[in-house]
């Protein structure tokens, strides 16, 4: 092989790998894209169970104490009309 045949063939190869490296930067630049969202969806999501977390703390408890007043009257009902042994 010729020094010039060598040259273009470098050249080439040169030109071939520019390309590649171009194709990756664009490939990275997209899984970049993808992972910047799927982090501001796990963010919103994490909010969201945060909140949601936060409504049962607060609406659940007078929910459940209500809840524990009606059984235990039901089973004073239960137990007054049972026949006390006696």
């Amino acid at each position: 092989m010729s020094e010039r045949e060598m040259l273009a063939k470098m050249e080439s190869l040169l030109k071939k790998n520019i390309e590649i490296s171009k194709e990756i930067e664009r490939t990275g630049r997209r899984a970049e894209k993808y992972i910047r969202v799927g982090n501001v969806f796990g963010l919103v999501k994490f909010i969201i169970l945060v909140i949601a977390l936060i409504l049962i703390f607060i609406y659940v408890p007078p929910f459940v104490q209500k809840l524990l007043e009606a059984y235990q009257e039901f089973w004073k009902a239960v137990n007054s009309l049972l026949p006390t042994n006696g």
